[in-house]
């Protein structure tokens, strides 16, 4: 499926499109815009992201200078060129031979750190701040010696390129999530095009996209990644399945 397809159903959803119609040109690139606004939107929720991705990194020993953040991401400089993660869900220091399990540190922990450049083996904690092009990592301490830093990084959707090239491109999404996209694309494009939106397509819409997250939520008592993402507890099927890999 083309993107353009995409957008096609989701205005025929929209009532925007009858059968046999076409959208302008002009329209089909404002709706590819409003795909990628929603994908984007997506990235940023935990239950709509279909797996954990995996990678190493090389790390350099006594990299503190005071201390320069190792670069992640696709932009100009960056250390690690990979898409640049919404979030780091957990992570390793692979030093001569041994793996060390690192804390991920928020924001508040982090700022109580007192000395930010002590160099020593093996490091403790990773803190993220996800800066943009690039996000920032920050090791500590920094580690003394050379070696690979593991992180698991929550993989993203994947934006469609800008029209009119970005509406050719073919994509290829676990199941669930064409039909999600189509029915949540089609609010915006009959909000866009003045259409009313009806009972009947919200609730398709939700219903499709609470497929995906019932989908990608993570087994086991307390869902406590569901309470970090939503601020809710959200009570999981007991044979709900897990798409994430690691």
């Amino acid at each position: 499926m083309q993107a353009q397809d995409l957008i096609n159903l989701a205005a025929f959803d929209a009532r925007v499109l009858a059968a046999g119609d076409s959208l302008e040109p002009a329209e089909s690139a404002d709706c590819l815009t409003k795909l990628n606004q929603l994908i984007s939107l997506w990235d940023t929720e935990y239950l709509n992201i279909f797996c954990v991705q995996e990678a190493v990194y090389a790390v350099t020993g006594s990299r503190a200078s005071p201390y320069a953040p190792y670069a992640i991401g696709q932009g100009a400089g960056a250390d690690f060129v990979a898409p640049r993660p919404v979030s780091i869900r957990a992570a390793n220091i692979i030093s001569s031979g041994f793996t060390f399990a690192l804390e991920i540190l928020t924001v508040a922990q982090w700022a109580r750190i007192i000395e930010k450049s002590v160099v020593g083996d093996p490091p403790e904690g990773l803190y993220y701040d996800g800066n943009y092009p690039n996000g920032s990592l920050y090791l500590n301490p920094w580690p003394a010696s050379n070696g690979m830093l593991e992180l698991f990084t929550w993989e993203q959707l994947g934006q469609f390129g800008e029209p009119p090239g970005g509406l050719t491109t073919t994509f290829d999404m676990p199941p669930g999530y064409a039909e999600a996209l189509e029915w949540n694309l089609a609010i915006s494009i009959a909000e866009m095009f003045g259409r009313p939106v009806t009972q009947s397509l919200l609730n398709k819409a939700a219903a499709a996209k609470a497929s995906i997250r019932a989908n990608n939520a993570p087994p086991g008592p307390g869902n406590a990644e569901v309470v970090q993402a939503s601020g809710t507890a959200v009570p999981i099927p007991p044979d709900a399945g897990n798409a994430m890999t690691r």
